[in-house]
Order: structure tokens, then C-alpha cells, then sequence
């Protein structure tokens, strides 16, 4: 609950105003695209610690592992504090980087072809980058890698399993649209609830696909090449 207040009012200040400002600048497309966005990054950027923490208890959950919730949260929280804060400055840069860049080439896309060429490259990369969230915070809570490794396998890994990795991606997406087109008309005020709905089921959608791939590459695999005696790597929990 406590991740959940963070995430949803962290993400809706920032998100918001930031979407009001581009809305002015580019036209309500971009807003709704950055709502859209923003509705992702609830789930797997959002707080930083506090999301390695349910990362943690979720991704056992999807593996039939118990977890104490109140305690395995604190914990790998405080564990996980620092390179989450990390993960999380480093998303928010990027991701800024990239809207601005879609933003501008959208509005400069009809002076030249070069630039929308610019804006679907920039699309593709915002793309590539949101699929990778699905690895990030598991290899965060079950490896000891460092940042830079923690990225680069992410990326990997998301090319490894591309087609599985981006219908999880819209999955939750289309489920939510289909409930909003269906409920909307019955209680305009099941728009409120959206986001916990969208919340609850992406995230475990998203490490029921993610983890058994970093268990395939990441754990089997090499422990089938390496020696009983290495343990670089290894999971850490």
C-alpha cells in the first residue's frame, strides 16, 4: 500500500504537469502518449527502492516462493535503496530525454522526412527502453551486478525474448482499455480505479514472463557451463 501511495503520487504530480506543458506546446496526441507512458512507468520506474521491494515479494509469488510482506519489503528496500535511487534519477532522465525528442521531431515531421525517420527511431528506442523494465528490478533483487550490467542485461534479455516480452507489454494495456470502454458508460468514477487495477495486474503479468527468461539465461544456463565452484553472478536470493 505504502509503495502503491508513492508510486501513483509521485508519478501523477511529475506526469501530469509535465503532460499539461506538452499538451500546450504539441497538441493533445502527445498528452494522451505521455499519459500512456506515464501509466507504465507506474508499475516498474515509479519509486525506485520501494518497487525492488515489491518486485521481491511479487517475483516469489510468481515462483510459488513464500514472502513475508511487511518484512522481505523493508528489507530488500533498504537493501536495494541505493541503486534503486539510481535507477530511478536514471529513467526519469531518460525518459524526459526521449519525450522531448518525440515531441519535437512529431512537430518538425512535416518540414522533412529526416525528421519523423528521427521520431520513429526515438519511438523505438522510448520502446526498447520501457520493455527492458520488465528485467531491471528483477535482476536488481536476485543478482549483485552492478548498474551499468544491470542495463545491459536487461536489454539483452528483452532481445532475447522480444516476442513474448512485448505481448506482455500490452496486455494489461488492452485489458484496461477494454474495461474503460465497457465500464465508462455504467460509473464514470471506475476511471479512478484504473490505474490500482492496471497496477496489480501488469506487474504480475509482467515477472510471470520476465523472471522465467532470467532464470533460462541468467541462473540455468550458466550454472550448467560453470564449474560447482564459481559463483560469479550467482543469485543472491
Amino acid at each position: 500500500v505504502m509503495w502503491l501511495a508513492v508510486t501513483l503520487g509521485l508519478s501523477f504530480s511529475l506526469s501530469f504537469s509535465g503532460a499539461a506543458q506538452l499538451s500546450a506546446e504539441f497538441g493533445d496526441t502527445v498528452f494522451a502518449l505521455t499519459i500512456l507512458l506515464a501509466l507504465f512507468l507506474y508499475t516498474f520506474i515509479g519509486g525506485g527502492a520501494p518497487t525492488a521491494g515489491a518486485t521481491y515479494i511479487i517475483r516469489n509469488y510468481t515462483r510459488d516462493t513464500h514472502a513475508w510482506v511487511w518484512s522481505d519489503f523493508w528489507e530488500h528496500y533498504k537493501k536495494n535503496f541505493l541503486q534503486g535511487t539510481i535507477i530511478f534519477i536514471t529513467d526519469c532522465v531518460f525518459v524526459t530525454i526521449i519525450m522531448i525528442n518525440i515531441a519535437f521531431y512529431t512537430r518538425a515531421g512535416a518540414e522533412s522526412i529526416v525528421y519523423s525517420i528521427l521520431q520513429g527511431v526515438m519511438i523505438i528506442i522510448g520502446l526498447l527502453f520501457l520493455l527492458m523494465h520488465m528485467y531491471v528490478y528483477p535482476l536488481l533483487v536476485t543478482f549483485k551486478l552492478k548498474i551499468r550490467d544491470i542495463y545491459k542485461n536487461s536489454f539483452l534479455l528483452t532481445l532475447a525474448s522480444l516476442p513474448r516480452t512485448f505481448l506482455a507489454f500490452f496486455i494489461p494495456l488492452v485489458v484496461c482499455g477494454s474495461l474503460l470502454y465497457g465500464m465508462f458508460g455504467v460509473s464514470p468514477y471506475f476511471i479512478l480505479l484504473l490505474p490500482i487495477i492496471y497496477f496489480v495486474l501488469a506487474i504480475y503479468i509482467y515477472l510471470s514472463v520476465s523472471f522465467p527468461v532470467v532464470k533460462k539465461y541468467m541462473i540455468d544456463i550458466p550454472s550448467q557451463k560453470k564449474p560447482p565452484s564459481s559463483a560469479d553472478n550467482s543469485p543472491i536470493q
